[in-house]
């Protein structure tokens, strides 16, 4: 069994973020899904989505998934959509511990209309598909055992809130 820590939710809820926070706080390597399929394709996501569609996108999220669960443990944040799958999610679940990142709809709206990145699942009419996508996915969602709500906390207490669900800490002492 390998030792990851995965980060999971819905899109806006900040598992990037987050994610390098806790890998940086936990002296563990960092691996955003997303970025890493962006790297192997050579090319964004929407454009991934545009030439291949949603299908073609997952096949090559589950392909980069394994790969990266080839490699050694860190801390990974993984798309919104990454355990709908349910090969994904047994392998992920058998790697190491599941966190699944949580916001209110107007908190991450808020958050996705400051974002740059283009999120092809709700890229026009952005609330009207983030509400359908988290009525669509909620149940999903709050499937996983481990959950941290991010609304009115900051990004260190979030991180703080996630040491103490999986019970990890990195103790860094004089010299």
């Amino acid at each position: 069994m390998k030792d990851f820590i995965f980060l999971y939710g819905p899109p806006g809820v900040g598992k990037s973020t987050v994610g390098k926070l806790l890998a940086a706080e936990l002296d563990q390597r960092f691996i955003d899904l997303d970025r890493e399929i962006v790297h192997r394709a050579q090319k964004p996501i929407p454009e991934i989505f545009s030439d291949q569609g949603e299908d073609g996108f997952r096949d090559l999220e589950q392909r980069t998934l394994n790969e990266v669960l080839d490699g050694p443990p860190g801390v990974i944040a993984l798309g919104g959509g990454a355990l709908l799958n349910p090969q994904n999610r047994e392998k992920v679940e058998m790697g190491g511990q599941v966190v699944c990142l949580d916001g209110s709809m107007d908190v991450l709206s808020e958050r996705l209309n400051k974002s740059d990145d283009v999120r092809p699942l709700i890229v026009e009419d952005m609330t009207n598909k983030l509400e359908g996508l988290l009525s669509k996915r909620g149940e999903h969602y709050a499937s996983f055992p481990l959950q941290c709500s991010t609304d009115n906390l900051t990004l260190e207490e979030v991180v703080w809130e996630v040491q103490k669900l999986i019970g990890r800490f990195f103790i860094r002492g004089m010299g």
